[in-house]
């Protein structure tokens, strides 16, 4: 997705013509019950249930110094993957840690079910903006751990 603009970041300082412009989008894409289903921690039908055996492997990574998509948009994404409030209910928090100055953060989750692992894993850095973030160092680790 690092190809595409964020089309709506000129529009943050005129709120008013923003809520204009987003009351007036047909398709909304709802990364959160997408993310929740791919996990399966809110299926929405059967066909969702056949692919619980799966394994999903997922990292959210964002920068705390992003200008055009606050850090916590990206928590919120991670935090449907995983079951909201229930995370610790529907699976298993196997990594947590928080800098000193909270600025940095890295949670993984994950859910066996059956012979399928879902793990999901949030990442957040200091430094990488938007765009630069796919350039720096740890996302190329992110992308290794994968593999793993």
């Amino acid at each position: 997705m690092g190809i595409f603009p964020p089309l709506l970041s000129p529009l943050m300082g005129y709120p008013r013509y923003k809520k204009y412009v987003l009351d007036h989008i047909i398709d909304r894409w709802d990364t959160a019950s997408r993310l929740a289903r791919l996990t399966g921690v809110s299926p929405q039908s059967d066909s969702d249930a056949e692919h619980d055996d799966k394994n999903f492997h997922l990292t959210i990574m964002h920068a705390a110094n992003d200008p055009d998509i606050p850090w916590r948009e990206g928590k919120r994404a991670w935090e449907a993957a995983v079951g909201g409030e229930d995370a610790a209910k529907v699976g298993t928090f196997t990594e947590q840690s928080i800098s000193s100055d909270n600025t940095t953060e890295v949670k993984t989750w994950e859910r066996r079910v059956g012979s399928g692992l879902k793990r999901v894993r949030w990442q957040k850095v200091r430094y990488g903006g938007h765009n630069e973030i796919a350039s720096l160092s740890p996302a190329a680790l992110a992308v290794m751990k994968v593999f793993d």
